[in-house]
């Protein structure tokens, strides 16, 4: 099923569930306003037989007719009090019927108690207080039995509220729990259908970025997941089929640099043989143009040479398996200082080393990063009067960034994108020797411990070659 429509479902199950026992609750909350109500309306009845009698008793000794408008005022108490509870059960139904055909049997019994009651100025009479005695007995029994049903009545409506608040507690205690249930089961749902694809696709994403092209996700289903799985397992396919043909071309390339390049050495090394014989045995044969030329093809064939084995070099960067171990940088590059001496023999330089911290790399490819960096920093400033060289480090989101500095003619910016391009060239092959080859092959080695080389430079003030090793880890 479609993640979107089992959230649906979800949402539309949790929904349903939560309003309804909201509904309950609800139910119950209202189920104690209307116990409250009839509990009120069952104490007023209790005070106003209370507040009858007391008439009745004052009837018994005097009349007069202030009591009279007391009793009418207690019996439309009675009326307004006798309607319907809003919570009719059927002992309440009948006590509340029971209640008003008693009130109407007291109120008549009142009415004979005032016709029998002694005026003001009319004296007892034996008969006539006799009969007010047993109207008197009969209203206050059934008063009583009123007060009786009134306050049965008060504790229905009090058992009533009772159970009531406790529907209530339940209620909220049910709805609480529901939303906790809810949130779990989102929770298992959510890990099951969503974290655990992500994190399969996450350990086959690193698997397949370590190379292993073999591996598949393996995700089923019909769900978006299931689809980003297959979708996943179809791209891997095509890197490894890609990374096949690849390696079998990067082999073949590889090959026919190694083929071209032996092959091109044989007739160099003839032509600049052969030139060195014309030289040495017909030079006083030849005028200056002719020995020139030998000159020039005897340059030209070295260069070539040169250029030959910067290139070979290059293309074998990728062969040879990195082999890393803790390398003393500062003493690298003093050990490259030694074996550049003949760049600087007969030239004043300001050659400072600053601090380098070591770093886990191949010693000898790293080596070759240093020759290349420095030795462009000696070739390009050996215009300047006193060359000026800075090699050290900085730091940048706490790791090293080694540099190398000179103050020689420098380059415009504009043209840093071609620095690293094999055989491109940002000065003259008259001004300054070289194959083009050195930087792309400073690039390559730094790749290849996961780092990242990069240059500043103004036209005529110098150029800084920065670069880092391992993205900035494993260093000291």
């Amino acid at each position: 099923m479609p993640l979107a429509r089992l959230q649906w479902l979800f949402f539309a199950f949790a929904l349903a569930l939560l309003t309804t026992l909201t509904a309950i609750m609800v139910q119950n909350q209202l189920a104690v306003a209307r116990s409250m109500a009839d509990l009120t309306q069952a104490q007023e009845l209790l005070r106003t037989v209370v507040r009858m009698s007391n008439i009745a008793v004052e009837v018994t000794t005097e009349r007069s007719d202030h009591q009279e408008i007391q009793w009418q005022a207690g019996m439309r108490d009675f009326a307004q009090l006798l309607h319907p509870l809003q919570t009719a059960f059927a002992e309440e139904i009948f006590l509340i019927e029971a209640i008003g055909v008693s009130v109407k049997d007291v109120d008549q019994l009142f009415h004979q108690l005032l016709a029998s009651a002694p005026s003001r100025q009319a004296g007892p009479a034996g008969e006539a207080a006799g009969t007010r005695g047993r109207i008197t007995g009969a209203l206050h029994v059934l008063l009583g039995d009123v007060s009786l049903k009134a306050l049965r009545l008060s504790e229905l409506q009090t058992t009533e509220i009772r159970d009531a608040k406790r529907n209530v507690i339940w209620s909220s205690a049910s709805l609480v729990l529901a939303m906790l249930m809810i949130l779990i089961a989102y929770l298992i749902v959510f890990r099951r259908f969503v974290l655990a694809p992500i994190k399969q696709l996450q350990a086959a994403t690193d698997r397949v970025a370590a190379g292993d092209f073999e591996h598949r996700v393996g995700l089923g289903g019909d769900n978006e997941f299931g689809e980003l799985g297959r979708r996943f397992d179809h791209m891997t396919e095509q890197l490894r089929a890609s990374q096949t043909g690849m390696v079998a071309a990067i082999k073949e390339l590889e090959a026919f640099a190694y083929s071209v390049s032996h092959d091109l050495r044989a007739p160099l090394r003839g032509m600049d043989a052969f030139s060195q014989i014309l030289q040495k045995r017909y030079a006083a044969h030849m005028d200056e143009d002719a020995l020139h030329c030998l000159h020039m093809i005897r340059d030209n064939a070295r260069q070539m040479g040169r250029l030959i084995d910067d290139l070979l070099a290059f293309s074998q960067l990728s062969q040879h398996p990195l082999r890393k171990e803790r390398v003393d940088q500062e003493a690298l590059v003093r050990a490259v200082l030694q074996s550049l001496q003949a760049e600087q023999k007969d030239r004043q330089i300001d050659l400072t080393i600053g601090e380098l911290p070591a770093a886990d790399a191949d010693p000898r490819l790293l080596r070759q990063v240093w020759i290349n960096l420095i030795a462009n920093a000696l070739k390009f400033s050996k215009s300047r009067e006193t060359a000026v060289i800075r090699v050290g480090s900085e730091t940048q989101d706490g790791a090293p960034v080694y540099y190398v500095r000179d103050n020689g003619v420098g380059f415009d910016m504009r043209y840093a994108h071609k620095l690293f391009g094999v055989f491109q060239r940002l000065h003259r092959a008259e001004d300054y020797e070289g194959t083009g080859v050195g930087l792309a092959i400073v690039q390559r080695i730094i790749a290849r411990h996961g780092g990242r080389i990069w240059a500043q430079a103004e036209k005529n003030l110098g150029a800084t070659f920065y670069f880092t090793l391992q993205g900035g880890a494993n260093h000291v």
